[in-house]
């Protein structure tokens, strides 16, 4: 098969190549790489121009076809040129050669009309596939970004209070400066203050950097599911505070490794302990809890919350595209849709446990990626 510029007046070669005869396909294959490069001529007018099925009886005495010499000492080989068409644009040709002679006729035609057709029809399906890959993409993003705005004050309280420790370590030791009172020990103290406060910093910058940066085109990797969670909750920890909502975790051994795109996991489990916070800020009995537990090839992580559950009759619709129970401006409907769309993507799931009174969700994610999800994410 060979492909179609985007002007359609030039061809190249694809790595598509099929034969019988592995020495003489060698051969033919390098010879069409220079030829196709040189002249439309290789592929007949009514092919390229027309976008018509092309059919040459005897392909060794056809003129201006310089790759005819390279089928070798057959005799009388015929040729077939099938354009591929797509919104009346040409954007691949298929070749079929045979070293023995075959006689043209309608059934033939029809069949070679039918192949081009239905490789237009799938060569649409995988852009589109790409197309929504990338729409489903920048969606992701801004609920990320809606997210993080969300917890944005409770971040910049997290930030505002090393830099209150600096600020006051700063004016222990210009006192103790001009005083003369500075001792090893009071430097090394002040010292340690300072570091721990840097550190704690530069894990939220970091924690902050891994979240909100677009990862849709990441490679899967093996990842540690502790450590997923421990920036997960940090980045919202003090938010929860703030609101005295008390989160419950379960213990993740250090061993626990999944195979995914970190940021992704953690967009899916921030974006569950959003809605809970949002949940239970107006309750009396304020708690989130996050359970983690092995299964078969996976784990299941579940966020439930101390709020009112989901009503019976909204349960089906919940994962819905837009749909939100939230108030005006409050969300945006896309948060859970986007996130069992990444389950999905991960060969894992996102579903609510419809078993229990209170807000269950589960994120369902295997260890490694299932091979039908392997071939569907390339």
């Amino acid at each position: 098969m060979v492909l179609a510029s985007d002007d359609s007046k030039t061809l190249s070669s694809s790595d598509i190549w099929k034969g019988s005869d592995a020495l003489l396909l060698r051969v033919f294959k390098e010879h069409s790489n220079r030829s196709l490069q040189e002249s439309l001529n290789e592929i007949p007018p009514d092919t390229y121009k027309d976008l018509k099925v092309s059919w040459v009886s005897d392909y060794s005495s056809k003129g201006g076809f310089n790759r005819s010499a390279s089928l070798g000492t057959a005799e009388n080989p015929c040729a077939v040129w099938t354009p591929v068409v797509i919104d009346q644009k040409l954007v691949a040709v298929v070749e079929l050669f045979s070293l023995k002679q075959h006689g043209y006729s309608d059934t033939y035609l029809h069949f070679f009309n039918l192949l081009g057709m239905q490789i237009a029809r799938a060569i649409e399906h995988i852009r589109w596939h790409h197309a929504e890959r990338g729409r489903i993409a920048q969606l992701a993003q801004s609920a990320k970004m809606a997210t993080l705005g969300q917890i944005s004050a409770g971040v910049a309280h997290e930030i505002s209070n090393p830099i209150s420790v600096v600020s006051l370590v700063s004016s222990i030791l210009k006192q103790s400066a001009k005083s003369g009172g500075y001792t090893k020990e009071l430097l090394d103290a002040q010292a340690a203050r300072l570091d721990r406060c840097v550190k704690r910093v530069e894990t939220i910058v970091a924690e902050l950097k891994v979240f909100s940066r677009d990862s849709s085109r990441d490679p899967m990797r093996m990842e540690s599911l502790k450590k997923i969670l421990d920036e997960t909750v940090d980045l919202c920890g003090a938010s929860f505070s703030a609101q005295r909502i008390k989160i419950i975790r379960d213990e993740v051994p250090e061993d626990w490794m999944v195979f995914c795109r970190a940021p992704q996991l953690m967009q899916v489990v921030l974006n569950l302990l959003s809605n809970a916070y949002d949940a239970v800020s107006e309750s009396e009995d304020k708690w989130v809890k996050v359970e983690v537990s092995q299964i078969a090839n996976g784990y299941e992580i579940a966020v439930t919350d101390s709020g009112m559950g989901v009503p019976a009759e909204l349960r089906d619709k919940i994962m819905d595209p837009f749909f939100t129970t939230k108030a005006a401006g409050k969300g945006t409907g896309l948060g859970l849709s986007i996130s069992a769309n990444i389950m999905v993507d991960h060969g894992g799931k996102l579903f609510l446990d419809g078993s229990t009174e209170r807000t269950r969700f589960v994120v369902r994610v295997p260890k490694t990626l299932p091979v039908d999800t392997a071939v569907n994410s390339c």
